[in-house]
């Protein structure tokens, strides 16, 4: 194929006109109308009956537009919508209408596809007109030099399956990360113990909030609802060594082991160890526990893990009727060198996987120019 390489400026009008509302203001319409009004994120999608008043962007099946979000951490310069009825928009994204007819709209979807990894759009460098203007785009032409429609379409129906195997590949990934591998406990004597024999379940500082660490910084960690690292730094600690914490909310039930000096906030908890908690491995516990917090979580699950808006607080760990099973000796009394051994396995299939995963996101997120 021959391409020709333009400016997305030269491609493209850019139309800003969005309704004069946020997502607070909109809530207070009545949304049963047919007026679809989109913001950064797609999901939040209006559905107005009172639209004397609003602008909306004028579409139709042959006058099909592009429109993308401007903000958002993970929306800005990724979350497309292409329209073909009339729409509105709010001030978190903005609309591309082609000045060609030949140039397809699915087409530019697609050519506009990686602009987020490669530019990094975020909430503080979003996807405005004055930093996407100048996006650079290839795109097919005929032996007269005009866009070649159905070379455009050809290659967004390869993008499309590129994308679909993508998914599949996804979710896939999802299930095999989610899945837990329960390690045979048979060769072991086992002591079931309530949660709450070995641990009192306790919610973190709520008065951790982000403005008090932006004003506290320091060196110690804090750790919030995210189980992928620390929330923030401070010049304080509230706990020294070894403890188990959960999040309380969002991916809620999924665990961390801390042996460090550390608080966490209110969207977390921490266990805090009775006195019957001892020659007890908290890496081995962590393991069997996590299991038994993601069966007894409240709230919403996403498709494969996504979207997940769930909760497990202390009172209902508290109220929780599993047992954790912790092997020990003959004398009854806890086998410490079984439970780390048992947790050696558990860290062995963790970073399996992980290599697993890792080896799989490079393979998907492989781009060609």
């Amino acid at each position: 194929m021959t391409f020709v390489t333009k400016k997305l400026k030269d491609l493209v009008s850019f139309n800003t006109i969005y309704l004069g509302m946020n997502r607070t203001q909109l809530n207070n319409f009545s949304n049963t109308g047919k007026i679809p009004v989109y913001s950064a994120d797609s999901s939040a999608i209006y559905h107005l009956s009172d639209i004397d008043n609003l602008k909306l962007n004028a579409a139709s099946k042959e006058n099909r537009k592009l429109s993308l979000a401007t903000n958002g951490d993970g929306s800005a310069g990724k979350n497309f919508i292409i329209h073909d009825t009339p729409f509105g928009i709010t001030a978190d994204r903005i609309v591309l209408t082609p000045f060609d007819k030949n140039l397809n709209i699915e087409y530019l979807r697609f050519a506009l596809d990686d602009i987020k990894r490669k530019y990094n759009f975020n909430r503080a460098f979003k996807a405005l007109k004055k930093n996407i203007e100048n996006i650079e785009i290839k795109i097919p032409i005929t032996s007269d030099n005009l866009f070649d429609i159905d070379k455009q379409i050809y290659l967004y129906t390869k993008f499309v399956e590129v994308q679909n195997q993508k998914k599949y590949i996804y979710s896939k990934l999802e299930e095999f990360n989610n899945c837990h591998i329960e390690i045979p406990l048979s060769e072991y004597k086992i002591h079931l113990l309530k949660i709450t024999e070995l641990f009192t379940p306790t919610n973190g500082d709520s008065d951790l909030t982000k403005s008090y660490c932006e004003t506290h910084k320091g060196s110690y960690p804090v750790f919030s609802g995210n189980t992928q690292g620390e929330y923030a730094k401070i010049d304080s600690y509230d706990y020294d060594g070894e403890y188990l914490t959960w999040a309380k909310d969002g991916l809620a039930g999924l665990m961390m082991y801390h042996n460090e000096k550390f608080s966490v906030t209110g969207h977390r908890g921490i266990l805090l160890p009775t006195e019957k908690c001892k020659n007890i491995d908290l890496k081995y516990i962590k393991y069997v526990l996590e299991p038994i917090f993601r069966k007894n979580i409240k709230g919403r699950r996403g498709d494969l893990g996504k979207n997940e808006y769930t909760t497990l607080n202390s009172d209902m760990i508290r109220k929780l009727k599993d047992t954790v099973p912790v092997p020990v000796r003959e004398d009854g009394s806890f086998d410490l060198d079984a439970q780390k051994e048992i947790a050696s396995k558990y860290e062995q299939i963790e970073m399996i996987k992980k290599n697993l995963s890792e080896k799989v996101e490079r393979l998907i997120n492989v781009s060609v120019e």
